[in-house]
């Protein structure tokens, strides 16, 4: 039995084969359900070139955070885009959480949204 109750739905994808060019391409869909912890948005001040004299200026720069947990049957891997909410994350960080018995019981994922 799982420690966490996930009920958001959500959709996985990977970086699947590369094209002509040697990029890689997304592959496919799939869909999941996880446990959304943290999915926040923010401004903030960004450092920006006004114009090629030299001077410069400040825009409004949106930082976002956002942590999930998957169960391992998920499969999420590093790079993965993932879907939560009609908001777009990659994920940056996949750490193990481990039950009483010493089991992975679900992954806490870090996504860099955007």
């Amino acid at each position: 039995m799982s420690l966490f109750n996930k009920m958001t739905p959500c959709k996985i994808r990977s970086k699947s084969e590369t094209n002509l060019y040697g990029q890689a391409s997304w592959g496919l869909y799939r869909a999941s359900k996880c446990s959304v912890i943290k999915l926040k948005t923010s401004v903030g001040n960004t450092t920006v070139r006004a114009d090629s004299s030299g001077t410069r200026g400040h825009a409004d720069e949106r930082i976002l955070d956002a942590v999930l947990l998957f169960l391992p049957s998920d499969m999420v891997r590093m790079g993965d885009e993932v879907t939560v909410g009609g908001i777009v994350g990659e994920v940056i960080s996949i750490e193990g959480i481990f039950d009483i018995y010493g089991k992975i019981d679900h992954y806490r994922v870090g996504l860099k949204l955007g």
